[in-house]
Formats: structure tokens, sequence, C-alpha cells
């Protein structure tokens, strides 16, 4: 039921756990993805068991995404040791990474952060305006930054609203003439950065795919540029590696979505099979809309629609060259979910 890096490879949690987050933001419930009688979702939960901060915060972010409650996943309440993990100033482990999300993980969960967590966040924003991955004063990087941009999504008050500004102004400024963003300023554009800068962007009300620095293809082209011909994204135009989960990270941004991502609806029938009910689901609404720390099925029943054979006009076109990007994408995963198991 799991996923590895790469099609045939074993299966991981880690790789396992951003695949469901990548299908669900496409649409299709981690539950609801099935081969052999296994479920994506019945993988990640019997591999919940560390107590890794970043393996419980991606974790609660799955619970969420399925529809199930964290207190009660994989026989463990995910949210009361994530509580646990924050230290008295508010972050987990002095980390920024671990404390982002470990935000996005609370608020997935239903459950408000610390403000404390929030307050220490935006202390350790670097003097250019992003952020590392550990306290203030360290390198910043694209990845980073744009975690902490989807857990200051929403949050009030003077200091995290300038705070976003300086954030988003940073990783404007980091866009490379392919488009795409670098892990560390001057490494070069790769689909993973690129994708956590595109979802921090929209999680701070910007249009990522307006972003067009000194004339450069906007990042959401840069990702699509890397879709290779099976509809797995590259790693970037000279490396191709763990191939499920760059495609998993890139699904996200490529369908507009930051995380965390809401309760999706189940599907009556999924491309790979008919799921079981989940002993603990909820009947999940449809949603409005962690790493482990660094550096995807659409399904197959659908309403049919009345389609006016009329000519398009050319945004459409462009939303429908889009589309047929983003089912590559879709495909490549579901393939590699077949290989795996």
């Amino acid at each position: 039921g799991g996923f590895g890096g790469s099609p045939g490879s074993g299966s991981s949690t880690l790789y396992a756990g951003w695949a469901a987050l990548g299908l669900a933001a496409a649409g299709d419930n981690p539950q609801d993805v099935v081969r052999n009688g296994h479920s994506l979702i019945g993988y990640v939960e019997s591999g919940a068991g560390s107590s890794d901060p970043g393996d419980v915060e991606r974790n609660i972010l799955v619970a969420a995404a399925a529809g199930l409650p964290a207190t009660s996943f994989g026989g463990r309440d995910l949210v009361a040791e994530l509580r646990a993990d924050f230290r008295p100033n508010g972050s987990v482990n002095n980390q920024t990474n671990w404390t982002s999300f470990a935000v996005l993980a609370l608020r997935a969960a239903g459950v408000a952060p610390p403000r404390a967590a929030v307050s220490w966040l935006v202390r350790q924003q670097d003097g250019d305006g992003g952020f590392n991955f550990a306290t203030r004063g360290g390198l910043s990087d694209v990845d980073d930054t744009g975690g902490v941009l989807e857990a200051l999504a929403g949050i009030g008050g003077s200091a995290a609203s300038h705070a976003r500004a300086r954030a988003v102004a940073y990783i404007r400024g980091q866009q490379d003439r392919d488009g795409g963003f670098p892990s560390m300023p001057g490494a070069g554009s790769n689909a993973q950065s690129t994708a956590f800068g595109v979802q921090g962007l929209f999680a701070a009300g910007v249009d990522a795919g307006s972003l067009h620095r000194r004339g450069a293809p906007s990042p959401l082209d840069y990702l699509r540029s890397l879709i290779a011909a099976d509809g797995h994204v590259r790693y970037s135009r000279s490396t191709d590696q763990t191939p499920v989960w760059v495609t998993a990270e890139a699904l996200m941004a490529l369908d507009g979505k930051a995380l965390p991502i809401g309760p999706v609806a189940r599907q009556v029938a999924s491309a790979l099979a008919t799921a079981p009910a989940h002993p603990a689901a909820a009947r999940p609404k449809p949603a409005a809309s962690s790493r482990p720390l660094r550096h995807q099925s659409r399904p197959a029943v659908r309403q049919t629609r009345r389609v006016r054979l009329t000519p398009m006009a050319p945004e459409a076109t462009a939303d429908v060259d889009r589309l047929a990007a983003d089912a590559g994408v879709l495909t490549a995963v579901s393939l590699a979910f077949v290989a795996t198991n």
C-alpha cells in the first residue's frame, strides 16, 4: 500500500506520506488509493510509530487530508505528542522547519497553534527576509521560507504581516532565469525548492503564475518543463532523483494547494481500486481549498458535461495545456504506486 522513492523500490513512510499529500492536493483521498487490498492510508498508519517531530507532523497532515482524526492515528494521539514537543520558547527543538510544520500540523488537526510558536517563527527571520532551517543568522533558503509563509498564513498582527511581506520579497528575488527556485542562492533551480516556494507564495496570496523576474518563465512553467514523457517530474534539468517524492511535491504546487490540505471527499471509485471504509473515518466534507525536512490518481468515474464546440480563447487554451500537464503528473504517480506494489 505504500510508495518508494521511485517505481519498483521498497516502500517507506517518508515517500508514502508525501505521495498521500500530493494525491490529496489533486483530489484523491489517501483512503481511496488501494492496491491488492492494501490502502495508502493503511500503510502510513502502520508506520506511524516514529516519535521524530517531522514524522509526527507529516502524519498529522496526511490524517487531516484523509479526513481522519490525528488523535487516534495508528493507535496514537499524534496531536498530544506534537504539543509535547514544543519548548517554552515556542519552538520545536529550536528549528524553524520543525516549528513551521508543527504549526501547519496543528492547524490541520483543528487545533490553534501556540501563540509563542508563531512569535518565535517571526523572530527567526534573517536579515534578507528569508528563513533557514534552524535559527536566525543562518543562510536563508527558499524551502524553509516557503514553509514559514504557509505557517504564517492567516495570522493577524503587524509583526506577522511584515514578516510575510519580507519573506515574499525574498522568494521573488531568488527566481532564476529558468523560472525556478534554488535550494540555496546560486545553487540552480530544482523542482522541490520551486514547489515549496510556490506553495509559500500561494499561502501569502501571491499568484506564482504571474512571477516573471527579469522576463523569466513563471515558477509553474518551470515545473511543467520538468515533466518527463511518463509524467513524472524530474528534480532539475540535469538530475533525476526520487521521482515519486519530487512529483508529489510538484503536484501540490501545480494544483495550487498550500499546506495544510483539508479533508478530501471520498470517491465512489478510484482509478486504482475501491477502498475499504476506515474504522475511524467520519464523513469528510469536500475541502474548500514534512518533508522529512530537507531535501501523488484522479477518479475514473466523472460526470459528463456538455461542451460547446466553439473556438477557445488563448487563456482557455493555456488552461487546457496546464491541466494536460497535471494529468501526466498524476499518471506518473499512479504508475509508481502500481510498480511499488
